[in-house]
């Protein structure tokens, strides 16, 4: 059985029975072990976590995976010269354990973007490592988000420049290189669930679980049939044709 799959820039992994495994691109280390200089794998391979504990969750960056264990650890793997592994480092790391933080028992949601690491605890709060920015630096510490106040995360996806965050109380929250901002037009839909891409996301709400898109449309990415001109800000349901 598998339980999760992530993909990154040029990598895939798959979580399955407590192991990781992955393929693809190598060069940055996102495959871990002592197959970082691996230019690519063309068929899945374990990735060697250096821990006891089992993996329950992968993530995937651009170049770097982060891996959630049962025991709430997170290990981070690859590229991590943005401070996206919660250390900074200039060369590629064989899965580094990301420390707790006070108070945070366990890891138990993570989520990547092209430079950064957003994990939530069990308590529900979240920390973010990196930056959303590709084109600056992070000093590879964890640090806490505190813009949504005292909701709870319940769930959360990385795009590439822009981190999205779905509270128990149905609010989304976007966290990206100009800031917070709360995603109020999302609040009549009761969002169930979001993915982000590069510049746009799509999420499920209301009861018949429609989809709903929003951003950068200039490729059509947001499905609504002619009206790519659209402001980036509008929330728009999408209308599925029938099949055949």
């Amino acid at each position: 059985r598998v339980d999760s799959v992530a993909c990154g820039a040029d990598h895939s992994v798959f979580c399955a029975g407590g192991v990781v495994w992955g393929c693809g691109r190598g060069l940055e280390g996102q495959l871990g072990g002592d197959r970082m200089l691996l230019e690519r794998s063309l068929g899945p391979i374990a990735l060697p976590l250096v821990s006891n504990e089992a993996a329950s969750q992968a993530v995937c960056g651009a170049d770097h995976t982060i891996v959630l264990t049962t025991l709430g650890g997170a290990l981070a793997i690859g590229e991590g010269s943005r401070g996206q592994l919660g250390v900074k480092a200039s060369r590629p790391q064989v899965a580094v354990r990301v420390p707790c933080r006070p108070g945070v028992a366990a890891w138990v949601k993570a989520a990547c973007g092209a430079t950064y690491t957003v994990l939530v605890s069990d308590l529900g709060s979240s920390y973010i490592a990196g930056t959303v920015d590709p084109s600056k630096d992070g000093d590879g510490s964890l640090r806490h988000i505190p813009a949504t106040g005292s909701s709870t995360i319940v769930d959360v996806h990385g795009g590439f420049k822009t981190a999205f965050f779905l509270t128990r109380s149905g609010w989304v929250w976007a966290l990206h290189a100009n800031g917070w901002e709360q995603q109020s037009d999302l609040r009549s839909i009761h969002v169930s669930a979001i993915s982000a891409g590069g510049a746009h996301a799509l999420v499920l709400g209301g009861p018949c679980r429609d989809v709903w898109s929003f951003g950068d449309g200039t490729d059509g990415q947001l499905g609504r049939q002619g009206s790519a001109e659209e402001p980036a800000a509008v929330v728009k349901r999408l209308q599925l044709a029938p099949r055949g």
